[in-house]
C-alpha cells in the first residue's frame, strides 16, 4: 500500500509527514479475529494421495493437523481467506474509509463501536466499496458517528471462497505445504517448498506496509 493510499484512507493532509502517516495507519488497525472454518479445503484422502501414503491412515490426525497449518500459512501469506467465514477487524478510530484486512470480501454484516457516552452501539448506514483488490467501508451518507475517547470500532464481514470455488493453485499450495510439513516434521517450510509455493501464489500475495 502506498503512502498516498494510507493518507487518503486516514483523511490526512500534506502537513503530516510520510513517516507519521505510516505510523498512524499501522496503529489504526488493532487486529483481526478470524473464526475457524467448518472444514478444511483439502481432505486427508487428497493429502495422502499427494504424499503417496496409500491406505495407511495410522497418522491421519497428524496429517490433518498439517493441513490446518498449511491452510493458515497460505492465508497469512496471501491475505486471502481460503474457506468462507466471518472476520472481525478492529480499528482504534473511524477514518473516511476503513480498509478491511482480509479478502475476498463477500459482504459486511455489521459495524459496532463505542459511542460518545461510552455505550456499545451499532451503525447501519455504511456502504461497501472496492479499491482494486481491496475492500473498504465508508458512510453511505454524511459522516461516521462520534466515537468515545479511547473507544474502538469493529467491522464484521464474510470473506473467503465458497465451496467449490477455491482456486486450484491455492489447493495445490496447501497440498505442497502439508507434504513438506509431514516430510520434515517441523513447523517451518523448507526453502525449496517455500519457493515453489510462493511461485504458485504469485499475484495473490497481499501488499504490506
Amino acid at each position: 500500500m502506498t503512502i498516498a493510499e494510507m493518507r487518503a484512507a486516514l483523511g490526512l493532509g500534506p502537513e503530516v509527514s510520510d513517516a507519521e502517516v505510516a505510523d498512524l495507519y499501522a496503529t489504526s488497525i488493532i487486529g483481526a479475529a478470524v473464526a475457524p472454518p467448518a472444514a478444511e479445503p483439502v481432505t486427508f484422502t487428497q493429502a495422502a494421495a499427494q504424499m503417496r501414503l496409500g491406505d495407511d491412515a495410522s497418522e491421519q490426525a497428524l496429517v490433518e493437523g498439517y493441513i490446518t497449518a498449511a491452510r493458515e500459512w497460505v492465508e497469512d501469506y496471501t491475505g486471502h481467506i481460503v474457506v468462507q467465514r466471518l472476520i472481525t477487524d478492529q480499528f482504534s478510530a473511524f477514518a473516511p474509509r476503513l480498509y478491511l484486512t482480509k479478502r475476498p470480501v463477500v459482504e459486511v454484516t455489521g459495524i459496532s463501536y463505542t459511542d460518545a457516552a461510552g455505550t456499545a452501539a451499532s451503525f447501519a448506514g455504511f456502504r461497501l466499496g472496492f479499491d482494486r483488490t481491496r475492500a473498504h467501508v465508508s458512510p453511505a451518507a454524511g459522516c461516521w458517528p462520534r466515537l468515545a475517547a479511547h473507544g474502538s470500532v469493529a467491522v464484521t464481514y464474510l470473506a473467503g471462497y465458497a465451496d467449490g470455488e477455491v482456486p486450484q493453485r491455492i489447493r495445490q499450495a496447501i497440498l505442497l505445504a502439508t507434504a513438506d510439513f509431514y516430510k520434515n516434521r517441523t513447523p517451518f517450510l523448507s526453502a525449496e517448498a517455500e519457493r515453489a509455493i510462493a511461485w504458485l501464489l504469485r499475484g495473490l500475495r497481499r501488499r504490506v506496509l
